[in-house]
């Protein structure tokens, strides 16, 4: 093996060989720790019998769902608010702070909420990827030249209009952003 070579694999195999000397140690069996080589015959014993690639399904499509539910809430939200850039600016320090807050402290929350099952694990995706979605989307919208809504108003555009022709190609390229980030 070259030089190259060892340095590439150096830190993985490092890493494995400092898991499996925890996980045999009194301190690694009082808390649990799986062996690599017990990790990696379940791997395997799930490939064979299909449970992996069920599970791996399952998290696919709860994680699908979170971030639909997060773009449509998000963008929701984003459209009210940041069509008023007053109020996007009382609004977004708060909108920033519980974007902060990690999806696993929510979590419990949500279990008691909605109790054990995958709404409450759609919830937590659907929470950790809405901030994501909502605040370039109400920042582009807020940040829109002022010169665009006036000349939008002093064209007859309100409604439907309005946000068909202005607000949406405004909030495009961060919408576009918010959901590859979620």
């Amino acid at each position: 093996m070259s030089a190259r070579g060892e340095r590439r694999w150096g830190p993985p195999l490092a890493g494995v060989a400092l898991w499996q000397l925890v996980a045999s140690t009194n301190w690694g069996h009082a808390r649990s720790i799986a062996t690599p080589v017990s990790v990696l015959r379940e791997g395997v014993d799930g490939a064979r019998d299909g449970t992996l690639a069920l599970d791996a399904g399952c998290t696919l499509a709860r994680v699908l769902a979170g971030v639909s539910l997060a773009t449509l809430l998000g963008t929701g939200v984003a459209f009210a608010l940041g069509a008023r850039p007053g109020l996007w600016r009382v609004a977004e320090p708060s909108v920033d702070f519980l974007r902060s807050i990690p999806p696993v402290l929510v979590y419990p929350l949500l279990l008691l909420a909605f109790g054990y099952n995958d709404i409450a694990r759609v919830a937590a995706v659907a929470f950790g990827a809405c901030g994501a979605v909502l605040l370039p989307v109400a920042t582009a919208l807020a940040r829109a030249p002022t010169e665009r809504r006036d000349i939008a108003r002093l064209a007859g555009l309100r409604g439907r209009d309005e946000l068909r022709l202005l607000r949406v190609p405004e909030a495009l390229p961060a919408l576009c952003t918010g959901v590859r980030l979620a």
